[in-house]
Formats: C-alpha cells, sequence, structure tokens
C-alpha cells in the first residue's frame, strides 16, 4: 500500500507492507554401510530427529521525500520502520516425543533512515551519494542452529537454541555516472559497509556447524562500469573489487585448521583466532564481466558473456592462516581464481515465436566456487578407513562443465 502526493519542489511517498513467510524442516535418519562400490546398503530403520514449523512476519511503515535544492541538485530523505516476529513451533518434541525444545518467539524492532543526494554537474556527468541503513531478523532455521555444543548438518540435528541478533548495517556511497562520445556510457562508485551483528555459519569441519552472531564485519571497494549500444551491436564490462573482512575477534571451531588450538587466547578445543582484516572466506577480491550482443541479421541474433573471479579463502580458514603441511593437514586453505565463457543466440519466426539456445562454459573449464577444511574418511582408492585415520583435507564446491540447452518461446 503506497501514496505519492508531489509537490512544487518536492515528492513525498508513504506506504506500508506486510510479508509473510513459512518453512518446514524434516530431518530422518538411518544407519547405513558401505559396499565395495562405495554405494549406501540400508543397515537400520529410519528415524526421525527433526519435525520443526517456521514463520515470520514483517509488518512495516515508510516514508520518502524527494527534494529540489536546484534544478540540478535533489536531496533525498528516506526511513522505514520494520517489525518483525519469528516464531517457530518444535512437532517434533510433541508428536514424536524428541528431547528438543525449539517452541519460541522472536520479535525484532529497528528504524531504518537514509539520505541521497544527487547533482547533476554536467548535461554528460552527475555525481550521487548516499548514507543508509538496514536491518535483517534471522531466519527460523538460523534460529534453530544457533548452538555451538550441538552444530547441525546446515540445517540438521536442530537443538535448543541461544537467540540471535538481528543484523544491522550501515552503507556509505558516493559515485558519478555519465556519458562519453559515441554514446559510451560509464558508472563509478565507491562503497563502504559495516555489519554490526552479523549472521555468519560457522563450519566445526565435519560437514556441521552453527549460526552466530560475529561482532562486526565490514565490506567495502570500488565498482567500475562501461557499456555503448549502436546499431546492430552492444556491449557491456564490469569490474568489482570487493574487500570483506573481519571487523572484531572471536574464537571459532576449526578443528581441520593447522592454527587449530595454536593461539594463547582460544582455549577450546579446535579453535582458531579470528582477528580484525581476516578476510571472509567464500568472496573473492576481484570479479570481471564482459558481455556483448549482435544483431547479425534480423531474426538472428547473437551473445558471449565472460565471467571471471580471483581466488578466495575457504571455510574453516577464516583467520586465513591455514598452511599445508602434507602430513596431519592438507588441502591450500583457499582455491585459485577462474573464468568462464558462455554463448547464446536466438532466431525469431515472426513476431510470437523465437528459437534460442545457450552453451555454458565453453571450454569445459574446471574450476570451484567453494570450499572447506574437512575430515577426509577414504583412502586414495575410495575406500573407508577406520575414524583415526581420517585426514584434514580441502572440499570443493565444482562449478557446472560444458553444458547446452535448446529452446522455443512463444508469446500470446
Amino acid at each position: 500500500m503506497q501514496s505519492t502526493r508531489k509537490l512544487a519542489d518536492q515528492q513525498i511517498t508513504i506506504g506500508a507492507s506486510h510479508d509473510r513467510s513459512r518453512s518446514n524442516f524434516e530431518q530422518s535418519e538411518a544407519e547405513g554401510a558401505l559396499d565395495a562400490t562405495r554405494a549406501v546398503l540400508p543397515a537400520g530403520p529410519l528415524q526421525v530427529d527433526a519435525l520443526i514449523h517456521g514463520r515470520s512476519r514483517t509488518t512495516s511503515v515508510y516514508a520518502h521525500d524527494l527534494v529540489s535544492l536546484a534544478p540540478n541538485l535533489q536531496l533525498t530523505l528516506a526511513g522505514r520502520y520494520n517489525d518483525t516476529r519469528v516464531s517457530t513451533v518444535d512437532d517434533g518434541r510433541v508428536q514424536l516425543g524428541l528431547p528438543t525444545t525449539l517452541d519460541g518467539e522472536g520479535r525484532y524492532r529497528k528504524f531504518n533512515p537514509a539520505l541521497g543526494l544527487t547533482w547533476q554537474a554536467s548535461p554528460a556527468v552527475t555525481w550521487f551519494g548516499s548514507l543508509s541503513q538496514g536491518n535483517r531478523a534471522p531466519s527460523p532455521i538460523e534460529l534453530g542452529c544457533s548452538d555451538p555444543a550441538n552444530a547441525c548438518v546446515l540445517p540438521n540435528a536442530l537443538q535448543s537454541d541461544p537467540p540471535l541478533e538481528q543484523v544491522v548495517s550501515r552503507t556509505l556511497e558516493v559515485g558519478a555516472r555519465g556519458k562519453l562520445a559515441s554514446a559510451l556510457n560509464w558508472n563509478a562508485a565507491l562503497f563502504h559497509t559495516v555489519n554490526r551483528d552479523d549472521l555468519l555459519f560457522i563450519s566445526n569441519g565435519l560437514a556441521a556447524g552453527y549460526f552466530t552472531n560475529f561482532g562486526r564485519t565490514q565490506r567495502q571497494g570500488v565498482e567500475l562500469g562501461l557499456s555503448q549500444q549502436t546499431a546492430g551491436f552492444g556491449w557491456s564490462a564490469g569490474y568489482s573489487y570487493l574487500r570483506a573482512t573481519y571487523r572484531s575477534s572471536a574464537c571459532i571451531v576449526s578443528e581441520h585448521n593447522s592454527t587449530a588450538e595454536t593461539s594463547p587466547n582460544c582455549s577450546g578445543e579446535g579453535e582458531i583466532e579470528v582477528r580484525p582484516g581476516d578476510r571472509i572466506p567464500g568472496l573473492p577480491q576481484h570479479s570481471f564481466k564482459l558481455a556483448a550482443d549482435w544483431q547479425a541479421l534480423a531474426a538472428l541474433s547473437l551473445g558471449a558473456q565472460l565471467r571471471a573471479y580471483s581466488g578466495q579463502f575457504v571455510r574453516g580458514n577464516e583467520n586465513n592462516q591455514h598452511q599445508p603441511d602434507g602430513a596431519g593437514f592438507n588441502g591450500a586453505g583457499r582455491i585459485g581464481g577462474f573464468a568462464v565463457l558462455d554463448l547464446t543466440g536466438s532466431w525469431k519466426f515472426g513476431k510470437d515465436v523465437e528459437l534460442f539456445g545457450k552453451l555454458a562454459n565453453v571450454f569445459d573449464r574446471r574450476y570451484a566456487t567453494a570450499g572447506l577444511l574437512g575430515a577426509n574418511a577414504f583412502d586414495a582408492g575410495g575406500a573407508l578407513q577406520a575414524p583415526a585415520d581420517w585426514r584434514a583435507e580441502q572440499f570443493l564446491g565444482p562449478g557446472a562443465p560444458r553444458a547446452a540447452w535448446v529452446g522455443v518461446r512463444m508469446s500470446f
């Protein structure tokens, strides 16, 4: 629901919204045995371990005021108040007699202001800047998996977990955009975001972990873009530099990190120390995207998209200090960068029918998009080993191989 009123030198918008979501989670397990081919054979009855229902309801009221300070200068003032209720119902405890106590009701309220300024310095250049705040309430699954003593296999084995705080982020952004000769568009921006009580999933090294509030984290960097559209041909290029770091100290469980239990400030079993300035795993510093579209014929269009990312640290190496020794600890603690090329094309049969195709990962590059330090239960030949012989290694989330699609679009 929204209402807008336009005055002589300003435009005021007020409104309200209400969002609801539901989540259901059921977890079951059964004992199994591995045969010589590593296939799993049933060895016990199925047992339900969790049966959870969650609900989130957010009611918001907001106002937005666009004020013309001068013909080429606009001020934006905005505010939004969010009231979120998150509830969980543990049907497993009631219906199945499970030893959990996940019933709970949490309420999160926050007023988020925003301020922006836009200045058209010339017909070809516009400067902008903004300062804003946002918030996010924990989800029912995050609330049900937040106990370090009872880690979850995301999300799994939910227990009676401690409450979590909502995430509050504050962002400062400044930049400019404009046009050069030959219809060349450009944009550049600097951004700086600080999250307080950021919600992170902390791994315990066994493909399990828990959600926790982590003091402060910071994301800052630059975004650059160029694009051009001419008769029959268009292209765009974008580059982003992201420096995502922890801004608080903490001790977290990562027993397969080579520095586990070596910090004098962390006394827990398998803990490593994360310090301000350590990079957050899973986020590459550099990313580049290049796209081109060519209208080869009136009915035929061809395109190409290139995506390139720099390396990143893996989960379990939150302190960025893991070093493999080839014996007790393996894996580099980070994954390398990669670039992937996709090709697209389409042919229009009249106005309402279009044949399209896509070839993804043209050169069939082998790459990883994520990684984790964990325990490997198998030897080099794929045979299951005794727990005492499990090795600390690095697991990778492989990227998609070469693939092709062909389809038809019809409009009526």
